[in-house]
């Protein structure tokens, strides 16, 4: 994969955290980065704050892009790994869910809350994602219950 990167010089991809992890991985095996990309966009499969930070390193020219909702409309919400503070980062990786992002301008977006929620209110004692998308803040997903 690496040689046809080198030979064909693509400025963007689209691909899961499975496949990147794999360019990432032979690239530390061999000290190198992968030179030329401006965007890299991952999803289809959870993106942990680990896997951010090798494909960052990885693609070092790149804006790094974490995309939610490949398999239902590409993309529901994105966000980039420059755009995730330290504090959100530890959050991730203390459980906290992942950051998804705001919801793109371009989809129509219905949250359906979980039964026992208040539409846009609290949901298990805390403010429910929904009220989150609504006045436009970044969304973090625990699972598709969570999701706006």
């Amino acid at each position: 994969m690496l040689r046809q990167i080198e030979r064909f010089r693509p400025a963007s991809v689209v691909a899961s955290p499975a496949f990147l992890e794999r360019i990432a991985t032979a690239c530390l095996k061999s000290n190198r980065t992968v030179a030329g990309f401006r965007y890299v966009f991952t999803g289809g499969a959870p993106v942990f704050p680990d896997h951010l930070e090798r494909f960052t390193a990885t693609f070092a020219d790149a804006k790094v892009v974490a995309v939610y909702g490949s398999t239902e409309a590409e993309p529901i919400a994105h966000i980039a790994a420059q755009e995730l503070t330290n504090k959100d980062k530890a959050a991730m990786s203390a459980g906290a869910g992942l950051l998804t992002g705001v919801p793109v301008d371009e989809i129509c977006l219905r949250v359906i809350t979980p039964s026992g929620a208040r539409r846009w209110g609290y949901w298990m004692g805390r403010p429910s994602p929904a009220s989150a998308c609504r006045q436009g803040k970044r969304a973090k997903s625990s699972s598709a219950a969570d999701m706006c």
